[in-house]
């Protein structure tokens, strides 16, 4: 129990930020599965599907948006020594986030208007585009990087909360498709906002224009990243994508029902490692890494046992008994959970604290590279199914811990 103690008074406002990183996940993450099984049976799973087609699209813009500032902006607050600094550093990342907003802006409603699939329920698509102003505005970065979690959270998951509650009086026939997705998409855009005032007028943030070089600067150190985050996004954002355009939208809304309980697994290790990524940032201790490596993986392990054991039951809960053909999906989906957990730690828990961010890009790199080469060979051999397309998410989180763990292996380290 002493040595239990101690390392919670060693490690205390980790603990605390993964506290309210924990709420923040859970306002993410599991509060679509309070509203889920109600959208399912009242819209129906051609038009939930829809909805979530329209979503899968949009993260690719909101990577842009995002551009890896969310590492690199934590990191370079974190080691901030001057409020002038951390002023500096807030202004470039909006700046530049803004610049890319409008550009992303642009060509998303220039796709929409130009393919006539998407034309013809073109009101979904331009709500579903105003989820990137989460990327835009909400300064998660900022506060991990001060290890401030507390207001901003309560806030912007009591608004979430809000428009949650929101579904199941205004939602009522299955043509309420669209107002569905305005109130998911607001839930986000005004807890975004929320959460920009909260550092701006709380926090004492100052904004101010930046010459280009510093824009410039700022855009090459989370370049990275970036490259690193498209990578990993695309591989996992295309299987809605591929599903979509080669089987239907029934079938999206069945991966997604598999890719929500993969997503509630991995959970608790990603507020782990947000809550903690600060801390090993500064210290670089390996022995810290692998303790909380070893907890982490721990608590995956259990996760996916027991989802994968009452998959079925979890299926029927959540979406129904029309549902029950997600089981399989869950099945072979939660295994990747283990290797995320992996990858978490031997890629931005290693390779990024130590310094080998480039290695780290080209990696990520790798796995939307063989991604692809998987699709092609699922498309030539006009094997694509809802199910080969889940094993193939697998495969590449095994590949990918395959070349992570090399290069920590050569680099000295795994310990």
């Amino acid at each position: 129990m002493g040595r239990i103690l101690n390392f919670y008074k060693g490690n205390k406002k980790v603990f605390e930020n993964f506290s309210y990183l924990t709420l923040l996940q859970i306002a993410r993450i599991l509060l679509p599965f309070v509203s889920y099984p109600y959208l399912i049976r009242t819209l129906g799973s051609e038009n939930y599907g829809l909805m979530m087609f329209s979503q899968a699209l949009v993260i690719y813009f909101s990577l842009f948006v995002n551009f890896g500032f969310h590492i690199s902006a934590t990191q370079l607050i974190s080691t901030a020594k001057t409020k002038e600094h951390i002023n500096e550093i807030v202004s470039s990342v909006y700046l530049n986030k803004i610049i890319l907003w409008v550009l992303c802006l642009v060509v998303y409603v220039t796709i929409v208007f130009s393919v006539d699939s998407l034309r013809l329920n073109y009101k979904v698509y331009l709500v579903a585009f105003f989820m990137s102003v989460n990327e835009l505005l909400f300064p998660q970065w900022y506060f991990q990087g001060v290890e401030k979690m507390k207001y901003i959270t309560y806030i912007n998951v009591g608004v979430k909360l809000l428009f949650t509650v929101l579904v199941f009086f205004v939602i009522k026939r299955n043509d309420d498709y669209l107002l569905a997705q305005i109130l998911q998409v607001g839930g986000v855009a005004i807890g975004a906002f929320v959460g920009f005032m909260i550092m701006f007028k709380g926090e004492k943030v100052n904004l101010s224009v930046q010459p280009t070089r510093k824009l410039i600067y700022y855009f090459k150190e989370s370049l990275p990243f970036f490259i690193s985050n498209v990578s990993t996004t695309i591989y996992a954002s295309a299987n809605k994508v591929v599903v979509g355009s080669f089987l239907g939208m029934t079938e999206v809304a069945m991966y997604d029902l598999g890719e929500k309980i993969l997503n509630f697994i991995k959970t608790p290790v990603l507020i782990f490692f947000q809550a903690i990524f600060p801390n090993i940032s500064r210290n670089k201790s390996l022995s810290k890494i692998n303790k909380f490596l070893g907890l982490s993986f721990v608590i995956t392990a259990v996760l996916v046992l027991a989802c994968f054991v009452f998959s079925e039951q979890l299926v029927v809960l959540i979406g129904g008994n029309d549902m029950v053909a997600a089981k399989e999906i869950v099945q072979i989906l939660v295994f990747a959970a283990l290797f995320t957990c992996l990858n978490q730690f031997f890629g931005s828990g290693r390779l990024v604290v130590f310094g080998y961010k480039k290695i780290f890009s080209m990696i990520a790199f790798s796995g939307t590279l063989f991604f692809g080469f998987c699709f092609l060979v699922l498309k030539f051999t006009e094997s694509i199914t809802i199910y080969s397309v889940s094993v193939t998410s697998v495969l590449v989180e095994v590949f990918i811990f395959s070349c992570l763990f090399w290069v920590a292996f050569k680099k000295k380290l795994i310990y």
